[in-house]
């Protein structure tokens, strides 16, 4: 039997993620293109464990040099043209490269990336947690959400997502949490408890569901504030409720006022819809709920805020005894400053990450900062693709990623990462082992 048939037969094998990362560092370019070469040359013909096996191995491998490269691949043959087509960028003179629609990624960084976080407020209901799920850090946040739907869910998951991420060693040192994601974005920052800020959550959920009347509702217009403001000026209980980028602002009010601004707005040329909210969030139509809240985070004893928060209830950086229960309860009715806050946090950011289900905000940043390096980790889907896109674009900008944690729990071979010869083995690594179980060379 072959080596290779064998590495496909082990246990596990049919358990492989859909997706592998194959991360490369090394000290100049020079030495960087045989460190491509060589695994890409090793994956002809190869199989979906031996691509697993030479992600473990060149993980294992990492050193810490500043000159990195980086791949996500679904298959064997996907990870030898991605890798060869890095070596060709080498061979070009190229020294970076940020290409997450072709999965690969070039830099040279002596010093950690400055990254932002980005935490949504909406995602499907009951959707689960997506591939994240399998990393320890994000494991003990989906249980403490147990089987909790809705608002809650949307936190658990992004809050998961940012601790996986953390765990690989990509840490970000800024975040903004759009609308619910704001309550995501204190828990990061430590002013409260996984437990607690899911209890937060639910206890929103359920007072934005009573407070409503039942006719209100939420309309989108693609157009700058001043232009929204002017087009609604005639009715007077519509208001602006979001700032989302300079193209996009979001109304709330009477579901009929919305209708008459939407109809408006499309006679004047300019894009508008209906949102699927039932009520007038982020309006004094659901003052109920903000009272309900008060109630609630009066009960809560938050802890000072010890990483930077830029609020999109006032658009500024949010201090270490800064008033987080004042700022929780008043953004339901404040309008959503994303637009603002986005802005100011990213600015100067090396890679913007949106932690957890969809991919809005990252759309929203596109606009408000074409130049941004912006990617969604969408961790509510069912592929690993979008996540490990994150980690293997952060690694090239020079995140220490944690090459052991990352095939934490995964059975997988130690394989040679360069060219084979006649002396080349095979050594059976298991994780949760203390040490490796070395096995020779099987016979062809």
């Amino acid at each position: 039997m072959s080596a290779r048939t064998r590495a496909a037969d082990r246990p596990g094998a049919t358990d492989l993620p859909d997706a592998e990362v194959l991360l490369v560092d090394a000290p100049d370019h020079g030495s960087l293109r045989p460190a491509l070469t060589g695994p890409a040359e090793l994956l002809a013909g190869a199989g979906r464990a031996r691509l697993a096996d030479l992600a473990g191995s060149l993980a294992a491998e990492l050193s810490g040099h500043p000159v990195r490269a980086a791949v996500v691949a679904a298959t064997a043959a996907e990870a030898r043209a991605r890798l060869r087509r890095l070596a060709e960028l080498v061979d070009a003179g190229e020294t970076d490269a940020f290409r997450p629609e072709e999965g690969l990624f070039l830099g040279r960084r002596a010093t950690p990336p400055r990254i932002a976080l980005l935490f949504p407020a909406r995602g499907p209901r009951g959707g689960s947690a997506g591939a994240v799920g399998r990393f320890p850090a994000a494991a003990d946040v989906l249980r403490a959400a147990g089987g909790r739907d809705g608002q809650a869910r949307v936190v658990a998951t992004s809050l998961a997502t940012a601790r996986a991420l953390e765990s690989l060693g990509v840490r970000a040192e800024v975040a903004v949490g759009h609308s619910l994601g704001e309550f995501t974005a204190f828990a990061w920052a430590g002013a409260v408890d996984d437990e607690r800020v899911l209890a937060l959550a639910a206890a929103r959920d359920r007072a934005m569901d009573d407070a409503g009347d039942g006719a209100g509702g939420m309309a989108v217009l693609l157009t700058g504030a001043e232009r929204a403001t002017a087009l609604a000026r005639g009715e007077r209980d519509v208001v602006v409720a979001g700032f989302h980028s300079p193209h996009q602002v979001v109304l709330s009010g009477p579901a009929d006022a919305l209708d008459r601004v939407c109809a408006a707005a499309l006679d004047d040329g300019v894009p508008a819809f209906r949102l699927n909210a039932p009520h007038a969030f982020h309006t004094p139509r659901v003052r109920a709920a903000a009272d309900a809240m008060a109630e609630v985070l009066a009960g809560v004893a938050f802890a000072p805020v010890t990483r930077e928060v830029v609020s999109t209830v006032t658009a500024r950086p949010v201090g270490g005894a800064a008033d987080v229960r004042g700022l929780l309860r008043d953004q339901v009715l404040a309008p959503v400053r994303f637009h603002q806050a986005a802005a100011r946090a990213i600015a100067g950011a090396d890679l913007v990450l949106e932690a957890g289900p969809g991919r809005a905000l990252t759309d929203l940043v596109a606009e408000i900062d074409p130049a941004a390096r912006a990617l969604a980790t969408e961790t509510d889907g069912p592929s690993s693709v979008p996540l490990l896109t994150a980690v293997a674009a952060a690694f090239a900008l020079g995140a220490p990623v944690d090459g052991a944690a990352l095939f934490a729990g995964r059975v997988w071979s130690r394989v040679r990462t360069r060219l084979p010869r006649a002396d080349d083995g095979l050594e059976r690594v298991v994780e949760s082992c203390c040490r490796p179980a070395v096995r020779p060379s099987a016979a062809g």
